[in-house]
């Protein structure tokens, strides 16, 4: 599964992580940390 599937599948906008990610501002929590919410 690609970051746009695993964030869609979250209700996260793919585009705004990924920017998070390359801006170094990491406002958005990790993907890894919603999949654990989503589905304990």
């Amino acid at each position: 599964m690609s970051i746009v599937e695993t964030a869609a599948k979250l209700g996260v906008n793919a585009m705004d992580y990924i920017a998070d990610r390359i801006t170094q501002k990491y406002l958005m929590p990790h993907l890894a940390t919603l999949v654990r919410q989503a589905y304990a």
